[in-house]
């Protein structure tokens, strides 16, 4: 297994997010032993969700040997597509920064906005692995361009939880209600303006992120 994490140079990244996680696990404990305040707790739970599209590209591209079968790789292709907003969607956690007393507010905006890159970035090592699948299956145009959908698509989920209050398991517990609430935006835009500008901000905002890491990632392997 060790072998196959370093021939996907997935070793490396690997030791950095657990750095990364127990500096912002660390943040959280400081405070919870500080204030005796569990405010926050709930960023530890969204991290866990963010990590679950990361496992399940991480997994594809382990199992590069063309012997599963299909519905499998699509199965999994799905559940990547359902839980992968939730790997952004940490920047959003950024709405309960507030004063919280006794602790400052410096200190929780450091707290926060550590897991928000936490979230970020994961989301983007993730898409980097799929657009690689999607390209080495197809082409690098139709890599990008599947990428850039996904982005999109994510901005939209991410406006969904946040505004909305769905998660990706309500697809199963209530997909009646879930499947109204995407149907009537996406049929009605101009009924939903918030909506429209709050999924193309998120939108662009992730394009940007990523197209910015590929790019400097590529200047650097150079």
């Amino acid at each position: 297994m060790l072998a196959k994490l370093r021939q996907i140079n997935r070793l490396n990244t690997a030791v950095l997010l657990a750095a990364s996680f127990t500096l912002s696990v660390s943040l959280l404990a400081a405070r919870v032993f500080y204030a005796r305040d569990f405010a926050y707790w709930f960023l530890v739970w969204n991290l866990f969700l963010a990590c679950i599209p990361l496992g399940i590209s991480t997994l594809l591209l382990l199992r590069q040997d063309g012997k599963r079968p299909w519905i499998i790789t699509a199965s999994a292709f799905c559940v990547w597509l359902l839980f992968f907003p939730n790997a952004p969607y940490i920047m959003t956690d950024i709405l309960h920064l507030h004063p919280r007393h006794p602790v400052p507010v410096w200190y929780d905006m450091m707290l926060l906005f550590s897991f928000a890159w936490n979230g970020l970035i994961i989301a983007i090592i993730s898409l980097s692995d799929m657009q690689k699948l999607v390209s080495e299956l197809c082409n690098k145009v139709v890599g990008w361009l599947f990428a850039l959908a996904v982005l999109g698509l994510s901005g939209f989920g991410m406006y969904l939880g946040r505004f909305l209050r769905w998660n990706s398991w309500d697809i199963l517990a209530n997909p009646g209600g879930l499947g109204f609430d995407i149907a009537d935006r996406l049929l009605n835009p101009t009924s939903h303006p918030r909506t429209v500008g709050i999924t193309i901000l998120f939108a662009a905002f992730l394009t940007m992120c990523y197209v910015t890491t590929r790019h400097v990632g590529r200047l650097h392997a150079d």
